[in-house]
């Protein structure tokens, strides 16, 4: 409800405006749209060495419960993709889900191997806010990004299931962007938990911008305790 208030006084004192170049309408213009700079080139999450499809590397791989992570761009301050990204997670802008759709299929126009990678067998799964969190908000912002990525003409991914119930958020944790990197991952530190039927086993989790890693590090840790053969994350941005 106080999500919903404060994204109905941002729409009346602040009218839409493209993100790119100004224009009235709406967040992202046709031509900025084409114009967005999507990622060329995965990386393994925790040492950015270029890999495929983003999996994590030979050197990382025993020190890590995600075995890869894909992001569509690079969140960088003052470029359009980080004001999109801070309308929707501090503006509560909800109805940014269609544009989130529109870029997914732009990512996967320029990279169509990750549309194919897709079809696998993959269960999505976004990442849960604290209950506490979600009545501030008004809405998980993971979930409308899930719903958009599944959505995106182009995925690719076949009856494509994203799960609302049975991992949870259960410590009301510091926002992560306020932590320094050494603190981020013990901020987390047992955040999660898997309380539905058994967990899938191959799974996608979704966030919006993946900065350290140290959230879907934790999410997936809990759900691979859980029993999940195989955890890979996707983001929007990665920081």
């Amino acid at each position: 409800m106080l999500g919903a208030v404060r994204r109905w006084l941002a729409d009346l004192f602040f009218p839409l405006e493209c993100r790119g170049c100004g224009k009235d309408g709406q967040r992202l213009c046709r031509d900025c749209l084409f114009r967005f700079p999507i990622r060329l080139a995965e990386c393994c999450p925790w040492c950015a060495r270029e890999s495929n499809l983003g999996q994590v590397c030979l050197g990382c791989i025993d020190d890590s419960p995600l075995s890869g992570l894909i992001t569509i761009f690079d969140y960088q301050v003052g470029t359009p993709g980080a004001a999109l990204i801070q309308d929707f997670k501090y503006q509560f802008a909800r109805d940014l889900g269609p544009l989130w759709r529109r870029l997914f299929q732009r990512f996967f126009e320029v990279y169509p191997l990750v549309a194919n990678f897709l079809q696998d067998s993959f269960v999505f799964i976004p990442v849960p806010l604290h209950a506490r969190r979600l009545r501030e908000r008004g809405f998980n912002q993971a979930l409308v990004l899930a719903n958009a990525l599944v959505q995106a003409p182009g995925s690719g991914a076949p009856s494509p299931v994203v799960l609302e119930s049975g991992f949870y958020r259960i410590l009301p944790t510091a926002q992560q962007a306020r932590l320094a990197k050494n603190e981020r991952q013990a901020n987390l530190q047992g955040a999660f938990v898997w309380q539905g039927a058994s967990v899938p086993s191959r799974i996608m989790l979704v966030d919006d911008v993946i900065t350290t890693g140290a959230t879907v590090r934790a999410a997936a840790e809990a759900l691979k305790a859980a029993g999940a053969q195989e955890v890979w994350a996707m983001g929007l941005a990665r920081g």
